[in-house]
């Protein structure tokens, strides 16, 4: 995905799209880290909003966890295995870089980086909705607490160059 197509999504998208879409902008410029911890140590709203996103979310029937999405192939339970997927694997490059660096490298080597997001969505899809927003509830917290702990300058790893 490029910078504009996340730029595009973060202006028209859903609200749980555009807040996504901000996330990962944030993540994937690695020179605002500094910025992004401010944020996250100074906006409790961050936090509220995926509070309140998994409070709207929790009440929606299998019939709506299963309908489609914009994303060709992916139903809302797929969106939100994915934004919970994004937080893990964050919180996962941010608090263990060896083994995250690792990991890409082991996708690579099999040759399985190509659908390897989409997998990693099918298999949380898969999960009852409740365990899914449980699970983004308590790794959003703990990935900003850790992003709150990276010292400046630091540069995350993340697929890609």
């Amino acid at each position: 995905m490029t910078l504009n197509q996340l730029l595009k999504m973060h202006s028209e998208g859903s609200i749980a799209t555009r807040w996504a879409a901000q996330l990962v902008l944030q993540l994937t410029t690695r020179d605002n880290l500094k910025e992004v911890r401010q944020k996250l140590e100074n906006d409790p709203c961050l936090q509220s909003q995926v509070d309140k996103l998994c409070e709207e979310w929790q009440d929606l029937t299998d019939e709506q966890w299963a309908m489609p999405t914009p994303a060709v192939g992916w139903t809302i339970a797929h969106q939100i295995g994915h934004l919970l997927w994004t937080d893990r694997t964050s919180l996962f490059s941010v608090t263990d870089p060896e083994g995250f660096s690792a990991m890409v490298a082991a996708a690579f080597a099999a040759g399985e980086a190509e659908g390897y997001v989409d997998r990693a969505a099918q298999a949380e899809a898969q999960r009852p909705p409740a365990d899914i927003l449980d699970d983004w509830r308590v790794t959003r917290a703990k990935l900003a607490g850790a992003l709150c702990a990276v010292p400046d300058g630091t540069k995350l790893l993340w697929f890609g160059p």
